[in-house]
Order: structure tokens, then C-alpha cells, then sequence
């Protein structure tokens, strides 16, 4: 019986003995471990990165990007535009991490900065404006700027709605211009982003009075909602008190009026310029002779007008524009 029992006390001391190396390798390696991959302190990178927001982690002297145009736009997203061919750009392409996060060193932040400066957002229309010192802020994490409505039509009909307090499944509007835009499933999701942005604004304490504002990122859903609009005027284009229509493109007006030095005029290398900003509509010229002589078309590519009873021509011009120019759905 003392023989068993020394066996079993011996027994014992051995597989303690085991589990405590074990537990000694496990904390070695644990340790290892956490040495080698320890967390990166991360901080406003302000006058050392590129961007006041960019995060700088001093251990590596790199910057990671948080700069929400651009990495929207590296993430292939299509409600932001940057320069594509920027040394900035190629670079970042190249330091994405297995996170998706972007990183620069801090000696090549003038690169990056020059792509940031090449950034802007695509709100849902042309006309509409967008406004970088105003936050964009989503879940009270505010970054970037916001779209600022300047779609007469969608404008109009969307302040009429509010003011009444009510919504309905066919169109409201019909005032004495005949602007009407229709809230059916497709457009809700439009107006909807509507409500976000312009409560995300007055809560900040910004816009003025009847200002209406939207997300960038939610530019497509707004455009859906614009699709719906209609008026006397071609499209978007706002019916003056004279009777005149407004061409509120400035890629149509550049169309019309494509003189040298005009927004977008592009120089090559041959002495040859273009404009990357012209509508490039494909119509004909007979069109064009009808628009300019009975609708009265005048002005230049700074303001433009013609006559409402053209609109249909118009509205035949804008559907064969390559440059998109936003119509209603017909």
C-alpha cells in the first residue's frame, strides 16, 4: 500500500510539474508575441501629416489616412472624384494594409496633400453646391463638408412638404409654376437623406434659414429623388419671372458658349485645348439654330436663358449630353 501510494504522490508532482512548464511556455510566447506585434500609439497628425485629421504614429514617422474624400475615392467609391494620375495617389495605392487602411511616410506629405487639394465630391446634381466648412456628420462623428440644395424645383416642392408636415405616395407641389416632384419608393430614400443632412446642419448650428443639405455619400440616393422633378423648364432649369428658363448646367452652357479660358479649359502639350467641363451634347445643328432663334437663347457661360416654349428642345439636347446633366425620368 506505501508503494502505491509513493507511486501516486510521485504521479502527482509530475503532471504538476507539466502544467506549470506549460503554463511557463504559454506566457513566453504570449509575451513574444505581444512584443513583437504591440498596438501603434496613434495621434492628430496636424501640421506633420497631410491632412489636419490624418493620424501620425510616431514610432514609424508614417501617417494614416483618414481623409474622407480620399479614401472614398481609393476605395472606389463613386460620390467623390480626386486626381487619379497624382504621385499621391499611386502612392497610397500602394500602402494599403490588410486593414484597408492607407499610410505615407510624414516625408511625403506634400504629395499627399496635392491629391487631397484634387478631391471633391459629386453631389447629386451639378447645380447643387458643396459646402467643405460645413460638417458632414454621421453617428456624431463629423468629417468632411455637405451638398447644399440649389435644385430650384426640388427645393420648392421639398420646403412646401415640410411646411405642411406631411408625406403621400402620389405627388405633392403645383404651384403656380407648375413644379412638382413625385415621393414613391425610389425618391424616399432621397428625401430621407434629405432630413439627415439638413437635421445634422441646424443641429451643428449651421445653414441658414430654408437652407436644405445632404451627405456627399448620399448623393446618389438624392439624385434618385431629383429624377422625379419636374417644371415648365427643361430638366432642373429655373423659370424666371420673365418667363425665361435658366440653364443651370454649366457644362450645357460651356456647350453653347465654348470659348477659350471658360471653367475646365485644359491646355495639351501640342497647344491644343479642351474643356473637360462641356456637357458634349450630340445634337443637331438645326436643333441648336431652333433654340437660339425661337427660343431666344442668350447669354454666356457665366448665365444663360431661353424661352419656356423651347423646353422640349432643350430636354432633346440634354438626352444626348455624354457629360451627364440631371433630367427627370421620363
Amino acid at each position: 500500500m506505501d508503494s502505491v501510494a509513493g507511486r501516486a504522490k510521485e504521479a502527482n508532482w509530475v503532471q504538476l510539474l507539466a502544467v506549470g512548464s506549460l503554463f511557463v511556455l504559454i506566457a513566453c510566447i504570449v509575451n513574444s508575441v505581444v512584443g513583437d506585434e504591440s498596438v501603434p500609439v496613434l495621434s492628430r497628425g496636424k501640421g506633420v501629416c497631410a491632412g489636419d485629421r490624418d493620424l501620425l504614429q510616431k514610432s514609424s514617422l508614417r501617417c494614416r489616412v483618414v481623409n474622407k474624400l480620399a479614401v472614398g475615392f481609393l476605395n472606389g467609391e463613386d460620390w467623390v472624384r480626386c486626381a487619379d494620375f497624382t504621385r499621391g495617389a499611386k502612392l497610397l495605392r500602394s500602402r494599403r494594409d490588410e486593414a484597408g487602411d492607407y499610410w505615407y511616410s510624414v516625408s511625403d506629405m506634400h504629395k499627399i496633400a496635392f491629391f487631397y487639394s484634387t478631391c471633391a465630391p459629386s453631389c447629386a446634381s451639378s447645380i447643387d453646391t458643396y459646402e467643405p466648412d460645413i460638417a458632414s456628420c454621421d453617428h456624431g462623428v463629423c468629417d468632411g463638408g455637405v451638398c447644399r440644395v440649389r435644385n430650384g424645383v426640388a427645393l420648392g416642392w421639398y420646403r412646401r412638404m415640410k411646411k405642411k408636415g406631411v408625406g403621400s405616395m402620389f405627388f405633392f407641389g403645383g404651384d403656380s409654376k407648375g413644379d412638382v416632384c413625385v415621393e414613391n419608393p425610389k425618391s424616399r430614400v432621397g428625401i430621407q437623406a434629405l432630413d439627415r443632412g439638413t437635421s445634422a446642419v441646424e443641429k451643428g448650428g449651421k445653414g441658414g434659414e430654408g437652407q436644405v443639405f445632404y451627405n456627399p455619400e448620399d448623393a446618389r440616393q438624392v439624385s434618385l429623388f431629383y429624377s422625379t422633378c419636374h417644371g415648365q423648364c427643361a430638366c432642373l432649369d429655373a423659370l424666371r419671372s420673365d418667363g425665361d428658363c435658366e440653364v443651370q448646367d454649366e457644362g450645357v452652357r460651356i456647350f453653347f458658349d465654348p470659348v477659350p479660358h471658360a471653367p475646365g479649359d485644359v491646355q495639351g502639350r501640342n497647344g491644343v485645348s479642351r474643356n473637360v467641363l462641356n456637357a458634349q451634347c450630340q445634337v443637331s445643328n438645326s436643333v441648336i439654330s431652333r433654340i437660339r432663334t425661337e427660343g431666344k437663347l442668350k447669354g454666356d457661360w457665366r448665365h444663360m436663358t431661353y424661352h419656356a416654349s423651347v423646353a422640349h428642345l432643350m430636354r432633346d439636347v440634354y438626352s444626348t449630353c455624354k457629360r451627364h446633366v440631371p433630367c427627370p425620368a421620363e
